[in-house]
């Protein structure tokens, strides 16, 4: 159906669209934290299993609830030196720097556990710290009592 306004020359479409499919709310994951955040997990010097890239996926997937901007997660594995495998965490946000953490263990896992409370500590600190200084500029002073 096309609808044509004379006055302006402009033409509308309407068109039908399919409805939605209900979900339930309660199971929609990002319904819940309302982010939807990009996660790439790349290997260099090496491959990983999907087993292990799957559990880093939701090791990191917990990250944007400590900070609600984030957009993207980037986890970058190097298995150069096969003993002590290193692990790179990069968090892009909204309206802020990237947020960068890396770590060595003595396997991928204990790297990326030890990367992931770095970052933890991170997003934490800039949340505090935004939220420290919003407060400052509506405080009212306090009249003196007499």
């Amino acid at each position: 159906m096309i609808w044509i306004c004379s006055k302006f020359s402009i033409a509308l479409q309407l068109v039908e669209t399919q409805p939605r499919e209900k979900t339930s709310r309660a199971t929609d994951k990002n319904f819940k934290t309302g982010v939807r955040v990009e996660i790439k997990v790349t290997a260099r010097h090496g491959n990983m299993s999907d087993e292990i890239q799957e559990t880093m996926r939701a090791k990191v997937s917990k990250l944007p609830k400590f900070f609600d901007r984030t957009t993207a997660i980037q986890v970058l594995v190097d298995l150069e030196h096969t003993d002590t495998p290193k692990v790179e965490i990069i968090v892009s946000a909204e309206e802020t720097n990237d947020f960068f953490a890396s770590d060595t263990g003595s396997n991928v896992l204990v790297a990326l556990d030890s990367t992931v409370s770095k970052m933890e500590q991170q997003l934490k600190k800039h949340k505090e710290k935004l939220i420290s200084h919003r407060g400052r500029d509506h405080k009212i002073p306090e009249e003196s009592a007499e």
